[in-house]
């Protein structure tokens, strides 16, 4: 027998919907949106849990042509608290560091937050990486910063001033 809950995640651009029996063991129906494709879409907008065989049974038949057709597909564990893309050690973060920053970017361009490229950078400056690197490093985090909310610029007496 099967460990439950089992996920199921979309493989599609476009939205996928159908039937589920839920956690409380009432029959609902679900809608998932995003693109599987885009690392910093919600993942958890994109999982549906199955969580037991009674479950999965009716699942798998009203969902039958979605399965079948692998606009669904079921994945391995998924940790709704935890979002994987981001979570690094600093021992990845310093190998990423020794590779050439071609090779580095389409990992560092896949964060979607601040804080690993933040401690990635902060690697990069203790071990001397070449400028270009830092600079790199420093223009993703702007990046995935962006402007804060209600953040203005103001020329006064022709100095730009921001969050005025």
């Amino acid at each position: 027998m099967s460990e439950y809950p089992k996920f199921w995640k979309k493989a599609i651009k476009g939205s996928v919907g159908g039937r589920m029996i839920n956690n409380r063991g009432e029959y609902e129906e679900f809608l998932l949106k995003g693109d599987p494709s885009d690392p910093k879409a919600d993942v958890d907008a994109m999982i549906v849990e199955v969580f037991d065989e009674e479950s999965e049974k009716y699942f798998k038949k009203t969902n039958k042509a979605t399965v079948v057709n692998g606009y669904l597909v079921e994945i391995g564990e998924h940790n709704i608290f935890l979002d994987e893309i981001n979570a690094v050690t600093d021992g990845y973060l310093r190998d990423l560091l020794k590779k050439p920053l071609s090779k580095m970017k389409p990992r560092v361009e896949k964060f979607t937050s601040p804080v690993p490229v933040s401690r990635l950078l902060e690697f990069a400056q203790e071990e001397n990486k070449p400028v270009r690197t830092v600079e790199y490093l420093k223009s993703v985090i702007a990046n995935l910063e962006g402007p804060s909310p209600g953040y203005k610029k103001a020329n006064i007496d022709g100095v730009q001033v921001g969050n005025v």
